[in-house]
């Protein structure tokens, strides 16, 4: 922030989206105990939320703040080769 300092203000805006944020935040973390408490196992759960959490966050993201300008193709490929590096994690999983 030194670097480039922004204006330091709370617009009821923020932090209403923050609040929402968190809260969604927290019951996702309740899913993945829950999920584990009931008889997931941690070699199902983990690579659902490592692999799927940042592709879900990706394609979110883009749908609502569309790009300038499109992503070149080693973006897409990046995103591809996560949802099959989980589905070979999941698909080959040790017993």
């Amino acid at each position: 922030m030194a670097a480039r300092p922004e204006p330091f203000e709370f617009t009821a805006r923020g932090v209403s989206y923050s609040t929402i944020a968190g809260v969604l935040g927290a019951i996702g973390a309740l899913g993945i105990v829950f999920a584990i408490r009931f008889g997931g196992s941690p070699l199902l759960v983990a690579p659902l939320v490592f692999a799927g959490a940042p592709i879900m966050n990706t394609v979110v993201s883009m749908t609502w703040h569309r790009p300038a300008n499109w992503p070149s193709w080693p973006f897409f490929l990046g995103i591809i080769m996560a949802g099959a590096g989980a589905a070979l994690v999941l698909g080959f999983k040790p017993r």
